[in-house]
């Protein structure tokens, strides 16, 4: 380590905010913008949990810059933490009681006792197993930090809190070359590098910042690694499991504009506020003395030292991490530039994401997703033109800045960027397709706000996501259309809930082999005072967005219990129907689904055996092992479990074979695609095949034909539902029809 003078460094952090300021000033701008409308969609017990709860116990350390600190200026608690509570605060409407404590094993015990509520792990410590964390609100860079001569036999060691934690262990297998000590005083004390004996420290970029604050002389040599520092909250398991469903929704709804403006408050911005002149004050004597003849020198160190730093702020600002492109930062930098000169619709924006990309993760791991999204990303740049920019928008999204292209053009450029198998060969299994979907927008008005240009393009995006193809959608002024219908039903939800706009409607479902009703579906539908009849493809995938779908759920599900009580009133003597209730995948987070339906069972008199579940296919592959525990409670108290839509997604027949379930559900697209040739033939057959030998019950969906039916019929299907023997009905019509008049057999 090399000790330079104090003052270039004063100068250097200078520039480096100065540099920082004119990376970020977007995000800067962004960060006085008025406040999203971003508040949460919540059930009855979390909001009597936060009506009931006046303060949450939150533990602040006062010296973790810059995450959380005392600031002798405000005299209050300030850092990326802090605000980030306050935003969580604004979102759900908790109140947090921010209590002092430092000492990390005190905070830790106080959190296993329940003495407090939460705080914020600041090294890669292990805490108790018992503790629970919420989702991930931020990231930071990772690196070596060279504290010490390589050893004489050139083997570079490197010290860590602890060697047994989760995230030790992935530096371990990413960078076998260190050999790897435990250090004790990191765990207490990163300021105290004279103890270190190792060649290099592991550390986060913040703490790293806090490190060279201490002693801003020294030059270290850095290598930053590929590893992300995961930020999240710690729990007490003492506390409600709602207290977690609340924060876990709350931080899905931070905006990413907002957690930039915080980092950049706390980071790059307070970079600017050292003081300057003291520094010149405490140094006035060693400049005075080496001024005249030092000054050469402290002009080139300066500029060497300038140029250093803002090439390593840019490589963090402007690349992207993993896949070495253009982060959005320098996206938002470079476009503007490059419309200047441009004329009205010369250049195009394209919004492209990978469909499902989350099923690669959860099936293949997250190790094997980053493989892919590298890979692509070096097809997507080798299609690139002169002038063509390409960036990372998080995750599995990517945008792209290209020359406006006609309809036969864009459809060849689309169909060069979605070839990307040969990439994937060596890495997912042999002719496992990837599914894009891509929106476009023409840049008619080149004076426009590049974030106006992206919203339409991701508004195009999300009118085909979701697509078992790739997908290319232009922008038009009806999507707009579509937003504002959006935003009205989002406005009118709630009050419609509370009007009883929303009616159930029945599919019956008949035994395919005596052809009598077994049971139905219940379907919601919208009955709107003005709009009228409102199909539910207009507004279920938005309540699946905005959570409002878990009070449509339950809603469903407390009628089809009066309505199974009512029929068993009428017809006593008769076995009843089954009815099936379709349950959302935002379900999965609330700790207490099976005890509030068995509660609504028993609340109306109802068996729960009389009741069907239906999941779709897609939540095998968010979370299968909270899923499958799901799934036993609920038989467990007698509830029968189906899948719904199977064959519309990526169907694991080997986890199939580990779910509890009774009922599979052939998807009506699946059936429509395979029933014309005998290929797709042989496909339902062995479907069909395969669960008669797993003893499970199988419904076709979407039976519209003879043909179909009788289909069906041969290959052994033992229950279908569709047009050909009824659309979904109101209830008074169903009772009509299958109750009063006893089409029951018993």
């Amino acid at each position: 380590m090399r000790k330079k003078i104090s003052v270039i460094h004063v100068v250097s952090i200078v520039v480096l905010g100065l540099v920082s300021c004119a990376c970020f000033s977007s995000v800067f701008a962004q960060a006085d913008s008025p406040v999203e409308d971003n508040s949460l969609v919540l059930t009855l017990e979390q909001e009597q949990y936060i009506e009931n709860n006046a303060g949450i116990d939150v533990i602040v350390h006062s010296d973790w810059q810059p995450m959380m600190y005392w600031d002798k200026g405000s005299q209050t608690y300030r850092g990326i933490n802090i605000d980030v509570m306050n935003e969580l605060s604004r979102i759900s409407g908790l109140n947090f009681n921010f209590i002092p404590l430092d000492n990390s094993k005190e905070c830790i015990q106080r959190l296993a006792n329940g003495e407090v509520d939460i705080m914020f792990e600041h090294s890669i410590n292990n805490l108790d197993a018992a503790t629970t964390t919420s989702e991930m609100y931020l990231e930071v860079p990772t690196m070596f930090v060279q504290v010490n001569e390589m050893c004489p036999n050139g083997k570079a060691t490197v010290a860590m809190p602890n060697l047994d934690s989760a995230l030790s262990k992935e530096v371990m297998k990413h960078y076998p070359q260190f050999e790897y000590v435990e250090s004790k005083t990191l765990q207490t004390d990163h300021n105290r590098l004279d103890k270190i004996t190792a060649t290099y420290i592991f550390i986060q970029a913040y703490d790293f910042n806090v490190l060279r604050s201490v002693d801003s002389t020294i030059d270290y040599n850095i290598i930053f690694t590929d590893i992300r520092f995961p930020f999240n909250i710690y729990l007490s398991p003492k506390v409600d499991p709602l207290l977690l469903s609340i924060l876990n929704q709350s931080i899905g709804q931070l905006s990413p504009k907002k957690m930039d403006a915080i980092v950049f408050e706390h980071t790059t911005n307070n970079a600017t506020n050292v003081s300057f002149l003291g520094i010149i004050k405490e140094n006035s004597i060693f400049i005075v003395g080496f001024v005249a003849t030092m000054f050469v020198v402290f002009a080139g160190v300066l500029w060497l030292s300038h140029r250093r730093t803002k090439h390593k702020l840019e490589t963090i600002a402007f690349v992207d991490d993993l896949t070495k492109i253009s982060t959005m930062a320098k996206f938002s930098i470079d476009t503007p530039q490059q419309l200047k000169t441009a004329e009205a619709s010369e250049y195009m924006l394209l919004h492209l994401d990978v469909n499902n990309f989350k099923y690669i993760n959860n099936s293949f791991g997250y190790a094997i997703g980053d493989r892919v999204l590298i890979a692509i990303t070096q097809h997507f740049t080798e299609h690139l033109n002169t002038g063509d920019i390409l960036a990372r928008n998080g995750g599995d999204n990517f945008i792209f800045f290209i020359k406006s292209l006609n309809g036969s053009q864009l459809k060849e450029w689309f169909d060069r960027i979605c070839d990307v198998n040969e990439h994937i060969n060596d890495i997912l299994p042999k002719r496992y397709d990837l599914v894009f979907s891509v929106g476009t927008y023409v840049i008619s008005d080149i004076s426009m706000e590049l974030s106006t240009m992206l919203d339409k393009a991701n508004i195009a995006r999300k009118s085909i996501k979701g697509s078992h193809f790739s997908c290319i959608a232009e922008y038009t002024q009806l999507m707009d259309r579509q937003v504002e219908w959006e935003k009205e039903v989002t406005l009118s939800m709630q009050l419609a809930l509370d009007n009883h706009e929303f009616e159930a409607y029945l599919q019956p479902k008949y035994n395919l082999n005596g052809e009598y009703i077994v049971g139905a579906e219940v379907l919601v539908r919208w009955n709107h005072p003005q709009k009228g009849t409102i199909p539910p493809s207009m507004f279920i995938s938005l309540f699946e967005q905005n959570g409002f779908i878990q009070k449509i759920d339950f809603f469903m599900f407390e009628q089809v219990c009066i309505y199974l009580n009512r029929w068993k009133a009428i017809n006593p003597n008769h076995d009843p129907l089954t009815i099936s209730v379709n349950l959302s995948r935002l379900h999965l987070n609330n700790t207490t689904l099976v005890e509030d339906l068995q509660s609504l069972a028993q609340k109306y008199g109802v068996s729960t055996k009389d009741i069907e579940v239906e999941l779709t296919e897609s939540l095998v592959f968010l979370n299968s092992e909270l899923l499958i525990s799901i799934m036993h409670r609920l038989k467990e108290v007698g509830f029968k479990i189906s899948i719904d839509d199977f064959g519309s997604g990526y169907s694991s027949l080997n986890l199939l074979k580990d779910l509890p379930i009774d009922i599979i559900k052939i998807d009506k697209v699946f059936l429509d695609e395979a029933a014309d040739t005998n290929r797709g033939q042989n496909i339902i057959s062995s479907v069909i095949e395969m669960t008669k030998k797993l003893d499970l019950i199988t419904v076709a969906e979407g039976v519209e034909t003879e043909q179909q039916k009788e289909m069906l019929r041969e290959m052994g299907c033992d229950i279908v539902q569709g047009y050909y023997y009824a659309k979904p009905m109101p209830v008074q019509e169903f009772e009509t029809r299958y109750i009063i008049d006893k089409e029951i057999i018993s």
